[in-house]
């Protein structure tokens, strides 16, 4: 896995070439949170099967199956406060 900040550069050179040159990208992640920011549409995979698919934001705000809803549970929140 790329540190933070190295992953944060490849991301947005991607962005850039996606703008730029129309460029389709197919990203493969766990990563919900990243996933959400990159892509305008998102498809889940359950053991080789399509479970879910739809927008972005639709998929990751209004999750139908169990396995996205796990995904979507365990991306950061910046809302959620730790309470001491």
């Amino acid at each position: 896995m790329l540190d933070v900040s190295i992953r944060l550069g490849v991301l947005n050179l991607l962005a850039d070439l996606q703008r730029e040159e129309n460029l389709g990208v197919f990203y493969i992640t766990h990563d919900l949170a990243t996933a959400r920011h990159f892509s305008d549409d998102i498809l889940v995979m359950f053991k080789g099967e399509i479970v879910e698919r739809g927008a972005a934001d639709d998929v990751i705000l209004n999750p139908r199956h169990e396995y996205t809803q796990l995904l979507a549970e365990a991306a950061p929140n910046p809302e959620k406060r730790l309470h001491a």
